[in-house]
């Protein structure tokens, strides 16, 4: 076999994972079927990737759709419900809601997976939806003992949940989400109607 450049090793392995996940799942992929499927050497790979976990979370990573860009538009409570627009409305990726079924059910019975997937693939969003409260807090917005943590699950849940079992969004879901936090949680902002 002729050696390929790694550039190009280390892509067909990421491709060649996600086509394994989607037909056998993460637990039937191994990374003997992987090396095997891609032509590329088990010492090879092992060089990229510490394990067929770290490999496929990688290949998975590729899929998701990127947050947008972060544009300072001096309020917080504005691009809180930019970001669940945009969560709400992204194209989904075909290739990974095919995938999705088999991550989470990966992810059910292992725990470590199920911790890097979280760190790698959805603490970004969770961290700007942080940064985003916390400004909306230092600009007396909502008041200092909002829990943080609670309100980044309160924002996200009902947007991820309408994501994930392909319903229809509720008409203005993420402006509704925020002003139902602003009601409960706001220094001066009253619940529009």
């Amino acid at each position: 076999m002729a050696r390929q450049p790694s550039a190009r090793a280390h892509e067909d392995v990421l491709a060649v994972a996600l086509k394994l996940i989607a037909d056998r799942g993460i637990d039937g992929v191994s990374m003997d079927a992987i090396s095997e499927a891609s032509g590329v050497s088990k010492a090879t790979i092992y060089k990229h990737w510490t394990n067929k976990e770290a490999l496929c979370l990688e290949a998975i990573g590729r899929l998701r759709s990127e947050l947008p860009e972060e544009a300072d538009s001096g309020d917080p409570r504005t691009a809180i419900v930019k970001l669940l627009r945009h969560l709400a409305e992204a194209p989904r990726p075909r290739a990974l809601m095919r995938i999705m079924p088999k991550i989470l059910g990966y992810a059910s019975i292992n725990g470590k997976f199920a911790k890097a997937w979280g760190d790698r693939i959805e603490q970004p969003r969770r961290a700007r939806l942080m940064q985003l409260i916390e400004q909306a807090i230092a600009a007396g917005q909502l008041r200092r003992e909002v829990d943080v943590e609670l309100a980044v699950h309160l924002l996200l849940g009902p947007v991820l949940y309408h994501r994930m079992m392909r319903t229809t969004m509720p008409e203005r879901m993420p402006e509704r989400t925020v002003e139902l936090l602003w009601a409960a949680n706001g220094t001066r902002h009253r619940v529009r109607r």
